[in-house]
């Protein structure tokens, strides 16, 4: 696989995210969500969810949700017996949770990937 061409690929992208960074210094601590999502999504190969994580996980941003993110979704139409999960019902339940959305990311995760649903629903 070293030779292959989505090894290659691969690396020129590594090479391309480093060099995005090199030489320049980058306060993400002092950037809003917004600006990180922009700045990273601005790398060849990053997306919205790669940033969410990013701030998520090594920013330790405590608001934020990937409401793209399909083990998140599966794991609202669990817990909360629906049928369909639209932009609708996330804005609802994102605002709810809302200045804690990484806390529920992380609880809804472990709920699907664990199978452990809300049964509850009186």
């Amino acid at each position: 696989l070293v030779g292959s061409e989505m090894c290659i690929r691969d690396r020129k992208l590594m090479a391309e995210r480093n060099s995005s960074f090199k030489n320049k210094t980058i306060d993400f601590d002092k950037m809003s969500d917004e600006e990180v999502i922009d700045c990273l999504v601005a790398i060849k190969g990053v997306g919205e969810w790669t940033a969410q994580m990013f701030l998520i996980f090594n920013l330790f941003r405590q608001d934020i949700f990937s409401p793209k993110d399909l083990a998140l979704i599966n794991s609202i139409k669990k817990n909360y017996l629906m049928e369909s999960v639209g932009k609708v019902e996330i804005e609802r339940l994102t605002k709810k949770w809302s200045p804690y959305n990484s806390i529920a990311c992380l609880l809804l995760w472990e709920s699907v990937e664990n199978q452990i649903f809300f049964k509850d629903h009186k």
